[in-house]
């Protein structure tokens, strides 16, 4: 977030878009569990897609991130016509 200043090595950098829309695939092919998961975003981390600074961006990624989550749950309930 910006707000918080990480050092200049010693911190993980995240990109939201690319974390969120490659979770479920890696959980299936048992490359991460839950608990890697969380553990990958205690701080320190870097936000490379998401700033309250600068809405843009932010609004992109959010954008972004709610077709990636609510995606799924929308084609079950309206399923593609065939």
């Amino acid at each position: 977030m910006s707000w918080f200043r990480p050092g200049k090595f010693n911190f993980r950098h995240i990109v939201l878009r690319r974390d969120f829309a490659c979770f479920r695939s890696y959980r299936k092919a048992g490359l991460l569990s839950w608990r890697e998961w969380f553990v990958s975003y205690r701080p320190p981390v870097a936000f490379f897609d998401f700033d309250v600074r600068d809405w843009r961006v932010t609004w992109d990624t959010m954008i972004a991130l709610f077709k990636i989550l609510a995606g799924p749950l929308y084609r079950r309930v309206f399923p593609k016509r065939r």
